[in-house]
């Protein structure tokens, strides 16, 4: 009886090794990368309503894909355009009963080379990414409501964008705008898919030519969850000057309530000096002209026109589009200022 035990289950070892290896040598096949290729240009396509390319599939599909030349175009103009997507991950890793019971998918990590997205704003106001999708937004609210959202989780552990850039067209103005992303290290967790967005850069330098703007070294931890957004340990050098924030809003679907720290260190201004700031504040956004805030300015020393300032404005208030100055007191070299007032 156990020499039976034991051959059927040899038996099962190697159908397994068996199967195992056919499929390896299957997702190597013309026929299955077409497959993937068309399946996923033909899911996409339909979800969105536009269009979705992918020039060529590639990878072992048990631990890496890639996705060469991938195009998608909305209104028959490019939205983005990847030269190269590679996923890592692992089967196995997805496949544990654990991971499979907190419905979690970890990715091990993501590259994305040669990137570009071009946001248009067109003369009506509306933009392309608005476009996407050939449901209506009542329908789409249904859908929502009835199914809610995902009780997925993906994971990235490491995200690597390099060689990239944003464009921003808008055509209501006739400005256009360009952002270049040389590198960037993040991590990224979708919690139940658009429940909650993590978000960790790591590193991450800008540039934006047309903006005169030079970003380096961004490091930040963002959190999104529909009602709550919250930027953390922001630290960047832009311009040359170091910048630190921490930034939480709440209330977002009814009116946000923001606060602040903040502070600006080496800013310089061209023919005028070097100026340094640090600044916190709260308040309540109910409308571009109706601001409920109080804010605290210190000016640590500066140099302006050769001469060094320091201050502080204390419990500047805005309520509606009324500004009280509250108290100030700048220290000049030539002497001291004091500042009180408001404004409409």
């Amino acid at each position: 009886m156990r020499h039976k035990i034991l051959i059927a289950a040899a038996i099962v070892i190697v159908i397994l090794i068996s199967a195992t290896i056919a499929a390896y040598f299957f997702t190597q096949t013309a026929y299955f990368r077409n497959l993937v290729k068309n399946t996923a240009e033909r899911l996409v396509s339909s979800a969105t309503g536009q269009s979705f390319k992918i020039g060529s599939v590639e990878g072992n599909f048990f631990y890496n894909i890639k996705l060469k030349d991938v195009r998608f175009e909305v209104e028959k103009e490019s939205f983005v355009s990847v030269d190269e997507l590679s996923v890592t991950y692992s089967i196995p890793s997805m496949l544990n009963t654990a991971v499979l019971t907190s419905k979690v998918i970890p990715i091990d990590g993501i590259t994305l080379s040669g990137a570009r997205v071009n946001l248009i704003k067109y003369g009506d106001g509306t933009w392309n990414f608005g476009k996407i999708g050939s449901r209506s937004a009542k329908e789409k609210e249904k859908d929502k409501e009835k199914k809610g959202p995902p009780e997925w989780s993906i994971i990235a552990s490491g995200l690597d964008i390099n060689d990239s850039s944003l464009r921003i067209d808008d055509r209501e103005s006739g400005k256009v705008s360009e952002y270049r992303v040389d590198d960037a290290e993040l991590s990224a967790k979708l919690i139940n898919i658009t429940e909650e967005m993590q978000v960790d850069i790591k590193n991450a330098d800008l540039e934006a030519p047309s903006q005169g703007l030079s970003v380096k070294g961004l490091k930040v931890n963002a959190v999104y969850t529909g009602e709550k957004a919250r930027v953390s340990g922001l630290e960047v050098t832009l311009n040359g000057a170091g910048i630190k924030l921490d930034a939480e809003a709440g209330g977002l679907r009814d009116n946000p309530e923001i606060s602040y720290t903040l502070s600006v260190s080496g800013y310089k201004f061209e023919d005028v000096g070097t100026f340094n700031v640090e600044s916190e504040g709260k308040g309540v956004f109910k409308g571009p002209k109706n601001i409920d805030a109080e804010i605290n300015v210190k000016i640590p020393e500066s140099e302006l026109f050769g001469k060094k300032p320091s201050g502080t404005l204390d419990k500047i208030t805005i309520s509606g589009t009324a500004l009280d100055l509250g108290e100030g007191n700048v220290q000049y070299e030539l002497g001291g200022l004091s500042l009180t007032g408001k404004g409409d």
